[in-house]
């Protein structure tokens, strides 16, 4: 298994950061897409991916920055027949099939799409299995109903947590027990907590979440850096409560999983 982080971003791009997605490749079989924000197909196509064989697309919530480039996926996908299984929580099903409705894209010039809405609680269910990874999720702590994500490749031993929007939560925790990587919502450093911390975490927090976890590996993510903060800024704040390796991806950056 390999995963990209295709964006980096908070809902804010910045001239090198573009809003949260990543990309779960398995080690046989076609991608997972996890978010559909602007750009998508691009991203995709930078790594070599035609949008054509994606089978899987994960919509963690319906907030703008992570379904905004949904659309967009699916008009570029015009006279492609194949079928995307969308797994979603319910109302991000119905923001999703909605957006598609206005735009008008929809029937046999577009591929066939399986919306499937799973309501998340605090404890891991399975959300589905594919190419030898199992896919589960937990609810998160944000406004919007939002997946948490566990990819377990029994195969290669790898294992990912992806947090996705939160604050800090017992349910991710357990969630990422025994994992190799936490991918945790990091919006800011600690000192900005005033301005984010009712809906995001901060470094500090992300790495309380990684020790308590036990994690190996802790990559920060969803970064509102539009703050001015930088990256040394956000590794030292991590490693004030984590021990293990701090990771601050940039787009593009595939995380290699070691055995």
């Amino acid at each position: 298994m390999r995963v990209v982080t295709l964006g980096t971003s908070s809902h804010v791009p910045t001239a090198t950061r573009d809003t949260t997605s990543l990309l779960v490749r398995p080690a046989a079989g076609s991608p997972i897409l996890v978010e559909s924000p602007g750009a998508v197909v691009r991203k995709l196509r930078a790594q070599g991916v035609d949008p054509r064989d994606l089978e899987r697309l994960i919509l963690t919530h319906d907030h703008t920055d992570h379904i905004y480039g949904f659309p967009h996926l699916i008009h570029a996908l015009w006279q492609h027949h194949g079928r995307i299984d969308v797994h979603a929580p319910p109302k991000t099903v119905e923001t999703a099939v909605r957006l598609l409705e206005v735009l008008g894209l929809g029937g046999e010039d577009y591929p066939e799409l399986a919306f499937h809405g799973v309501e998340p609680d605090g404890e891991p269910r399975v959300l589905f299995e594919h190419a030898g990874i199992t896919v589960r999720c937990v609810r998160s702590e944000h406004p919007r109903t939002t997946f948490a994500l566990r990819f377990d490749e029994p195969a290669s031993g790898a294992s990912l947590v992806h947090s996705s929007d939160t604050r800090p939560c017992a349910a991710i925790t357990e969630l990422a027990r025994g994992a190799d990587t936490l991918i945790h919502d990091c919006a800011v450093p600690h000192r900005f907590f005033d301005l984010v911390g009712r809906y995001h975490s901060t470094a500090r927090e992300a790495g309380e979440v990684a020790t308590a976890s036990g994690v190996k590996r802790l990559v920060l993510i969803h970064l509102h850096a539009v703050l001015g903060f930088d990256d040394d800024e956000l590794r030292a704040d991590a490693r004030a409560s984590f021990g293990g390796e701090v990771v601050v991806p940039s787009d593009g950056q595939e995380l290699i999983f070691e055995r």
